[in-house]
């Protein structure tokens, strides 16, 4: 009994964190992803020394299948228009085992054409059910290789 238990918990912990998020907003928590996405984005614009930047790696920009947050889609648009066309990043589904929790949250945003990507899950940690660490691999059209892991 134990076991289940501690299954259920690694299990379905993150999809309650996610229904109960609405929750925890009403009473004033909030971790205000939208506006740092936001504010990040507004640095890519204004900032002159990152003007010249071809490539980004994003880090836990996390998705979901059960109740998404619709960050990672946040965080593409608002690249899109300042000019980072390609983008390479995992689907929203999770794979086994955290299949009721979260993706990667890996993202490459390039101005340049990408050919080729891959992803690639770490396997089982203690954390494996709710999200999914690994890899993502970008080939662009250059031939340049870009890689980035959590």
């Amino acid at each position: 009994v134990p076991l289940a238990w501690a299954l259920g918990l690694l299990t379905l912990g993150l999809p309650a964190a996610r229904l109960l998020g609405p929750l925890w907003r009403c009473l004033g928590f909030d971790d205000h992803k939208r506006e740092r996405i936001d504010l990040f984005l507004r640095q890519l614009r204004e900032r002159p020394e990152w003007a010249s930047l071809d490539v980004i790696c994003v880090q836990e920009c996390y998705g979901c299948l059960l109740w998404p947050g619709g960050y990672p889609q946040q965080l593409v648009a608002g690249a899109k228009a300042i000019g980072f066309e390609h983008v390479a990043m995992p689907g929203r589904c999770p794979s086994f085992p955290a299949i009721l929790g979260q993706n990667s949250g890996l993202l490459i945003l390039s101005r340049q054409p990408i050919v080729r990507t891959a992803c690639k899950s770490f396997g089982l940690s203690l954390e494996a059910f709710n999200v999914n660490r690994g890899a993502l691999h970008a080939r662009l059209a250059d031939g340049t290789g870009v890689f980035t892991c959590h």
